[in-house]
């Protein structure tokens, strides 16, 4: 699509003229408010935790997109999909654990 749109840029505006006005509308929705609203939850989810620990949550969209189409489209995940979900849900279990306090129990049990 680069280079047709290099190469023939009124013929995509002649296309996106042609386009069904439900289409472009929809196109226009999903670019704009999904886009809108994804920056406003960033930016109250880090007006709230440090930018390591929001960045660490978005490791568990994944894990919800698979519940949430197993629940709502009866779309039964394969076990490599619970492996993958697996994997993000321990990293962000990882990335949460207080590694200070823990090193703290640590020192205190081997003295």
């Amino acid at each position: 699509m680069g280079v047709g749109v290099r190469r023939h840029p009124q013929r995509r505006v002649r296309q996106l003229a042609a386009a069904p006005a439900g289409a472009t509308l929809s196109v226009l929705y999903l670019g704009v408010f999904p886009t809108a609203l994804g920056f406003a939850t960033w930016a109250f989810a880090l007006a709230r935790s440090t930018a390591g620990r929001t960045a660490a949550a978005i490791y568990l969209i994944p894990a919800i997109v698979v519940l949430l189409s197993w629940l709502l489209l009866n779309q039964v995940p394969r076990p490599l999909t619970c492996v993958g979900g697996a994997l993000c849900l321990a990293g962000v279990a990882i990335t949460r654990l207080r590694w200070r306090s823990l090193r703290v129990r640590v020192s205190a049990v081997s003295r």
